[in-house]
């Protein structure tokens, strides 16, 4: 459910908890200009991040609600801390490369992916550090990692 408060006019706040209720109730008001506050729901931390408002609500319903976990947290990462705008953001999601879980586990299943761990021997792999690995390509800006909906996500540049 979410909140809107007309900032330009007296009007009371209002809930709604869809485009057609949004459209609805703003059509009955003579506000411009609304603060959005997410009030109950699965999204709020992800609401909150992209500053969803008047303008961007539309592309709330119709585009951001819908997205599965691994796709909320790449569209997190593209507007948090790239600063891409929400609608470019939502155009790149699926070119970012993008996993869940802890950075040398990533690390470790690039390598595999890429057959790297192919040729070491089975006697030296064991002894592979993937933590730090993983915290050296961080250092050098090949993995990037941050937490979202309580998950460890890690882009791979």
């Amino acid at each position: 459910m979410i909140q809107a408060q007309p900032l330009d006019s007296e009007e009371a706040a209002f809930f709604f908890h869809s485009i057609e209720e949004w459209n609805s109730k703003r059509t009955e008001l003579e506000a411009e200009e609304y603060e959005m506050s997410y009030v109950s729901g699965p999204h709020e931390e992800l609401f909150d991040a992209l500053f969803i408002d008047h303008e961007t609500i539309q592309l709330w319903y119709e585009k951001v609600r819908e997205l599965k976990q691994i796709q909320r947290a790449a569209l997190y990462y593209l507007y948090v801390f790239r600063a891409i705008p929400l609608a470019k953001s939502l155009e790149e999601l699926e070119q970012l490369a993008i996993l869940g879980g802890a950075a040398g586990d990533v690390a470790e299943e690039m390598l595999e992916e890429s057959g790297v761990i192919e040729r070491i021997p089975d006697e030296v792999r064991d002894y592979i550090d993937w933590e730090r690995l993983a915290s050296d390509w961080s250092i050098a800006g090949k993995l990037i990692s941050f937490a979202y909906e309580g998950v460890n996500w890690v882009v791979v540049k």
